[in-house]
């Protein structure tokens, strides 16, 4: 049986392409054990920082093996 968990990802990156982050903005929150856990989340962090165009979060899900 596979889990499925949820990270929110993300920070303040370099410019607009979204390649390289900041040193030291890199953020990683979770795991979540539902995606709807994450997006919340993802919309509270990103509500945070909406003024930052430079800011940008997303969801990621990892499968894990059911211990």
């Amino acid at each position: 049986m596979q889990d499925q968990r949820y990270y929110v990802i993300g920070g303040d990156y370099r410019d607009l392409e979204f390649n390289t982050l900041r040193d030291g903005s890199g953020t990683i929150l979770g795991p979540f054990e539902c995606e709807d856990d994450a997006r919340s989340e993802w919309k509270r962090v990103s509500f945070e920082n909406k003024s930052t165009a430079t800011t940008r979060f997303l969801i990621v899900a990892q499968n894990g093996a059911a211990r």
